[in-house]
């Protein structure tokens, strides 16, 4: 079990990444933590927006326009769907160099009820252009995702869920998340590829890869528009040994 859930690693994990980014600033939408770690090593660059998600984008791409870049993390529901036309405009269309880190995606934050609830997000952001959209699966990947929002200059959305704790499947150490990822070694035999994004999804996918030698599993961390079509070029190069 890996020591940290997605949205804990992603604040350690961007916190590090600003010992050697003197531009990388933290947005959050109140809902960070008493004890943020970015706050607690960097306070003249992380700022507590409030409940203001439309605002705290139209900010974020201010920040970026002056070369700064900026991580704003809320709630999925509120990220994807409150502060659409924000997101349309300043990632879509103006192309801003903006991380959005959209926590308690799907239902996993189910107890602050159906308001909290985001089902929708990832279709709603994938009809914007432009936009990278990445659903990490446990620490380690998460880790990665952020490192590379953080060097690359592409507008990105990234899903997490809430406080559930999960190993990564192995990846090669050289390799990007934007990768298509087959879990262990790809069985000529099987006749039925299971492809998996997101934390729970992946966890089921593999839990059913590992007791059924008759099927293989591929992961998707990265889910826009561009490196879906480059999964599907790779899986149906795949489609020689299997059926997709």
């Amino acid at each position: 079990m890996s020591s940290l859930a997605a949205r804990e690693a992603y604040k350690d994990e961007l916190t590090k990444l600003a010992a050697d980014n003197a531009n990388i600033i933290c947005l959050e939408a109140d809902l960070g933590g008493k004890e943020h770690p970015f706050q607690q090593s960097y306070p003249d660059r992380f700022f507590n927006l409030g409940i203001a998600e439309l605002a705290s984008v139209d900010i974020a791409a201010g920040l970026s326009k002056a070369g700064f870049v900026p991580f704003f993390s809320t709630f999925a529901s509120f990220a994807a769907l409150r502060a659409a036309e924000g997101v349309k405009l300043a990632l879509g269309y103006m192309g801003e160099n903006i991380k959005i880190v959209a926590a308690y995606g799907g239902v996993s934050g189910g107890w602050f009820g159906t308001t909290h609830h985001c089902l929708e997000d990832i279709a709603v952001i994938q009809t914007f252009q432009n936009i990278r959209i990445a659903c990490p699966h446990g620490e380690a990947e998460t880790r990665r995702v952020v490192q590379e929002a953080a060097a690359s200059n592409e507008p990105y959305y990234i899903r997490l869920s809430r406080n559930d704790k999960f190993d990564s499947l192995a990846r090669d150490e050289a390799g990007s998340c934007r990768e298509l990822l087959f879990e262990g070694a790809v069985r000529s035999e099987a006749k039925l590829c299971l492809v998996s994004i997101g934390e729970q999804a992946t966890e089921i996918c593999s839990r059913i890869f590992q007791e059924n030698e008759r099927v293989n599993h591929a992961h998707l961390c990265y889910v826009d528009r561009d490196s879906l079509k480059r999964y599907k070029a790779e899986l149906q190069a795949a489609a020689g040994t299997f059926l997709v």
